[in-house]
């Protein structure tokens, strides 16, 4: 079983990230960015002593999962504790292991989104603007910052800081280039500034 809290996985889950990078495919010459990211993850396991902080909720969080969950408070106060505990076990750690940053910034991205479907705003800034502050100290999860820029801008639309909203969102697509999963913040960004602009023009001048 693959543990929560970076504490390293058994041999059987070690054999299976070893065997990853094997089955890499390429339609058309161009590698599939999903399997890109699990090979990233994969080899990163291996690198830092056989370990990943939340891989279940990372993997539910890049496929849109939280927008479910934020129609179930139950459920997303329950996914909220656990982040939560992961980070209260960041906290009482060394930050000098490896992976330290990648690890606190993938918790405090994760731990943003619940406290902003909740309705914790302020909360859930202070953990965006900790991973956009922290950016150019991560190594290998490089697309946490965009995404947290991303996730920001989608708290403004909430709070209808709509200028707030647009920058952040522009930012996440332009100030960020060659990270994981791109093509995807991509079209969730462009989704978002349709509804900045559309947001924009039914507000009373």
């Amino acid at each position: 079983m693959l543990k929560e809290f970076g504490e390293p996985v058994d041999d059987a889950v070690v054999e299976m990230f070893q065997e990853v990078p094997r089955h890499k495919q390429r339609i058309a010459g161009k590698s599939i960015p999903v399997e890109k990211f699990a090979i990233q993850k994969s080899e990163k396991c291996l690198a830092q002593g056989n370990r990943l902080m939340l891989p279940g909720l990372e993997l539910v969080y890049i496929w849109n999962g939280f927008m479910v969950l934020a129609q179930c408070p139950t459920l997303l106060e329950a996914v909220y504790r656990r982040v939560d505990t992961a980070f209260q076990f960041i906290q009482t750690n060394t930050q000098s292991r490896p992976g330290y940053v990648d690890d606190l910034c993938l918790v405090q991205l994760l731990r943003g989104v619940c406290l902003r479907d909740q309705g914790k705003f302020s909360d859930a800034e202070q953990c965006f603007q900790e991973v956009i502050r922290r950016h150019k100290q991560l190594t290998v999860d490089i697309y946490l910052a965009p995404y947290a820029e991303m996730e920001l801008g989608m708290l403004y639309i909430k709070t209808q800081q709509l200028r707030k909203a647009k920058e952040h969102l522009t930012s996440a697509r332009s100030k960020y280039t060659r990270f994981s999963l791109e093509s995807r913040l991509h079209f969730r960004v462009h989704s978002a500034l349709a509804q900045v602009d559309e947001q924009e023009t039914d507000t009373p001048q």
